[in-house]
């Protein structure tokens, strides 16, 4: 907290837990942090993350989540788990982390309900970047090309 007040936060329109790496990987962190951002700081806070922390964490997350996030962007990246598996070289099983992704995109839809899913744009083709638009659609989240 001393390095958000020292990095002038005050000014900052929102907290967002993102980075190189994967944010859930120290869920306790967010877990600690946000609430304080949320209090101390008066500022919303975001999580970036790749939708797999329920598999990074052995655990249903999504709940905990939801007590101390404002929105969540979520990194589909693909439009089934084989494409998945090519664009991210997920550690886990392809079909397992595609699965455990669109579970955790549909809890955190229901529990946060802020829910964006983006895509990298230029690394599917214009047919899976639709696909991936009308999942969204579907899912009724936003969609974002980054």
């Amino acid at each position: 907290m001393e390095a958000l007040k020292a990095a002038d936060a005050e000014s900052a329109g929102q907290i967002v837990f993102c980075g190189y790496g994967e944010p859930t990987e120290r869920l306790g962190v967010i877990l600690e942090t946000a609430p304080r951002i949320r209090s101390e700081l008066k500022k919303t806070v975001r999580l970036d993350t790749n939708g797999l922390g329920n598999l990074i964490n052995g655990r249903d997350i999504v709940p905990e989540l939801a007590e101390v996030l404002d929105s969540i962007s979520i990194s589909l990246n693909a439009p089934d788990a084989e494409s998945y598996k090519k664009i991210t070289r997920c550690r886990f099983d392809a079909e397992e982390a595609y699965t455990s992704l669109m579970g955790f995109i549909r809890e955190a839809k229901e529990r946060i309900g802020a829910v964006t899913v983006s895509i990298v744009g230029g690394y599917q083709s214009p047919e899976d970047e639709e696909k991936c638009r009308l999942i969204a659609e579907e899912l009724g989240v936003r969609f974002r090309v980054r």
